[in-house]
């Protein structure tokens, strides 16, 4: 959600939505805007390290938000994802330089004249567990976590019902900077064991501070995946979908609508956000999106980190009901710029990619992202999406306002569409 744009920009987006209606409709088997059993939070960013080369460097944290919506104490156990890529080549160096140990691409690793370094994906799980008293929202930063007298009712403070926080125990997240995703399952207060009541309800916001004051912050609501009202007795594995599904399947079809890419080009690109009320533009700014995707099925317990691999598939339409294709892989964790999907990683041939304004020509679209089915399971994925925003003239410091938002998750009623379930493998509670 963001307060920077305003109704042209929702206008725009509506219109697009209603030339591309007629792509059809189908109910939806994960929420946003209801409780459920199971939260995902496919986005959580950390980065408050400073920079000596950089004093202007932001400042990024995130603040979660998770909600009991019931009258009664409840419990969830919870799993940060550490998406860090590590570079080959850490700690090589030449006369000014030093390959990180941390990389998002394989550039990080090569500074200066440093050749050689590779930045290897990473997957690495820390697990906790919250306790919320009736109708309670808990908060706490990633960077900082929630333990010891933070934790509003413990030590033994409790509400006037004798309820009390005991046990919680949020860490922070694994590593600074830190990118990756947290799922929480709903648990039975006594056994610990997964429960089928739908009752959490979560939030994340993310905040960028530059030194010069500027503050950009993007808000989204967790994905939830709902409890079946069945159980099969095995505790520590989750089935989502098929012919026993405990959850609410993935969906099979995520449709996003969006802005072509307009940022990274050259030329007259643009979008008009708001004029002086004759018509002259004040501000033309350059939007991108960036798609954040996270698997459906992931294995806590061996710590697997391809379990979760999956093919997606794109549907490209532009205004003109032009169709367009293109697919990606994604293992664990991916954030992408759309322009990337077909294109190498980087501006510089963004001008070319079917994202683009530049080859579209037109300023809205939408992508229908459909992932492939394996033969184990279904390999589905959970999307949020990012618009980053270039401000024109730069104010407060910042270049880029960047808005979070949910996408739309549809799962048609074809039986046959979705005969394989995802899995949850969990492991043990670690106090």
């Amino acid at each position: 959600m963001s307060t920077n744009k305003g109704f042209w920009r929702r206008a725009v987006l509506w219109t697009a939505v209603g030339t591309l209606g007629w792509l059809g409709t189908a109910r939806a088997d994960v929420v946003a805007d209801q409780a459920a059993a199971i939260l995902v939070f496919p986005k959580i960013e950390v980065d408050t390290t400073d920079s000596v080369t950089n004093p202007n460097k932001p400042k990024i944290d995130t603040v979660v938000q998770i909600t009991n919506t019931s009258p009664f104490l409840t419990r969830a156990r919870c799993y940060y994802v550490n998406a860090n890529g590590k570079c080959s080549n850490a700690g090589a160096t030449d006369s000014v330089n030093t390959a990180p140990v941390i990389c998002r691409t394989t550039d990080d690793c090569n500074p200066g004249t440093i050749r050689g370094g590779v930045c290897v994906p990473g997957w690495e799980e820390r697990d906790f567990q919250l306790t919320l008293t009736k109708r309670q929202p808990l908060s706490w930063n990633a960077s900082t976590g929630l333990s010891g007298n933070d934790v509003p009712l413990t030590n033994g403070r409790t509400s006037k019902d004798g309820q009390s926080n005991d046990p919680t125990n949020v860490p922070s997240v694994q590593e600074d900077p830190f990118i990756g995703e947290l799922k929480c399952v709903q648990v039975d207060t006594a056994t610990e064991e997964p429960i089928d009541r739908n009752d959490l309800k979560g939030e994340a916001t993310i905040t960028t501070v530059l030194p010069l004051g500027g503050v950009d912050v993007r808000k989204y609501n967790a994905v939830g995946i709902q409890s079946t009202g069945f159980q099969d007795g095995d505790p520590t594995t989750l089935t989502l979908g098929g012919p026993d599904a405990e959850y609410n399947a993935c969906p099979n079809v995520i449709i996003l609508d969006h802005y072509f890419d307009s940022l990274d080009l050259s030329g007259n690109e643009g979008v008009e956000s708001h004029n002086d009320g004759a018509g002259n533009p004040l501000v033309t700014g350059r939007v991108a999106t960036d798609l954040v995707v996270v698997p459906c099925s992931e294995d806590f317990l061996t710590q697997d980190p391809k379990y979760g691999s999956a093919v997606l598939q794109f549907l490209i339409y532009n205004e003109f009901e032009q169709r367009f294709s293109s697919s990606t892989r994604v293992d664990c964790f991916k954030q992408i710029q759309l322009s990337d999907i077909n294109t190498r990683p980087g501006p510089s041939d963004n001008a070319s990619s079917i994202f683009s304004q530049a080859v579209q020509g037109t300023l809205t679209g939408q992508t229908r992202i459909r992932p492939v089915s394996g033969v184990d399971r279904a390999h589905r994925v959970l999307v949020m999406a990012e618009e980053r925003w270039e401000a024109r003239p730069v104010a407060n410091g910042i270049p880029v306002y960047t808005t979070a938002r949910n996408v739309q998750n549809i799962q048609p009623t074809v039986p046959t569409d979705a005969p394989l379930p995802d899995i949850i493998q969990l492991s043990p509670l670690v106090q």
